[in-house]
């Protein structure tokens, strides 16, 4: 299997690599230390941000990108990741990727309350809230309910050991039902002006552009798509609704898809292999060269 796909990676990240309540209740990465995350060998710094072979440098100005495992780069090498791209283009400033795993809104709202405090530290100029369909949710909806959320649920330990240790594990799974499918009709129901997810993500969204006008630091939402949105070239209501209320709210936003949605780019080459949320090398290119244009227009 690892001959014939070699894309397939396994599943699971070292201890070493974690540090709880690295941001008030939020865990983050452990800084200096090394590990393996789904089968790529990653480096954290002294700042618990990913390492990437441009280093921080405090005497120039940084953009700080906010987001989950997608952000992080999950499965791609530190300099594949669309924030290394974004950073090769701007040599002038740094590019801080404070995406970790699992975060969602509550984990944004306390990272970006840490750095804030230190802007002047690392001389913050903008930041990026990078924005899956699955932020709007954390406690408030359990794993439980989440698609195979019940096998999970009872066979937590075996599925683990098969991520971690069996390729082939991963390619059955991607071809016995449309995981990235089931994974996006299940968010998309939180994507409604009744939804009371929705309104709250809207509110502390609306909240975190205000802390970051009183600290003047530009502040925008990065509205990043799922495979399955791609696949179809549909089924955008999601991030047009975001979209719409958050401009509402004076907060700039970047829609991705639709810098993407004409082109003819099979979609699943833009993701990991049987994933619908975890870009691929190419699918970071292809976000770091949109996010590039953006963060420069004025």
């Amino acid at each position: 299997m690892r001959i014939l796909h070699p894309e397939i990676k396994s599943q699971g990240t070292d201890k070493e690599l974690i540090k709880e309540n690295a941001y008030k209740d939020s865990p983050g990465f452990k800084p200096n230390s090394k590990g393996i995350s789904n089968g790529v060998e990653i480096t954290i710094d002294e700042y618990g941000l990913r390492q990437t072979k441009i280093p921080i440098d405090k005497t120039k100005v940084s953009w700080l990108l906010i987001g989950d495992s997608v952000t992080m780069g999950l499965g791609v090498e530190s300099d594949s990741t669309f924030a290394f791209g974004l950073q090769e283009q701007n040599k002038n400033v740094n590019i801080l990727n404070s995406g970790y795993f699992g975060y969602s809104l509550k984990d944004y709202i306390n990272v970006i309350d840490y750095y804030l405090k230190k802007k002047k530290d690392f001389q913050i100029q903008k930041i990026a809230l990078c924005w899956c369909l699955n932020d709007i949710y954390s406690g408030e909806v359990m794993e439980y309910e989440s698609p195979g959320g019940g096998i999970r649920y009872f066979f937590n330990d075996i599925l683990t050991w098969l991520r971690w240790n069996s390729r082939l594990y991963t390619f059955i799974k991607s071809y016995v039902s449309d995981r990235q499918k089931k994974y996006f009709e299940f968010d998309k129901q939180f994507y409604s002006p009744d939804s009371s997810l929705f309104v709250n993500a809207i509110n502390q969204l609306a909240e975190l552009n205000r802390k970051c006008l009183i600290n003047k630091v530009e502040f925008m939402v990065v509205l990043l798509p799922y495979e399955y949105q791609l696949r179809e070239r549909d089924n955008y209501q999601p991030q047009e609704l975001m979209k719409k209320y958050l401009e509402e709210k004076n907060i700039r936003v970047v829609a991705t898809h639709t810098f993407m949605v004409g082109e003819s780019i099979h979609s699943k080459s833009l993701f990991l292999f049987g994933d619908g949320l975890h870009f691929s090398s190419i699918g970071h290119r292809w976000i770091s060269e949109i996010l590039t244009a953006e963060f420069n227009y004025e």
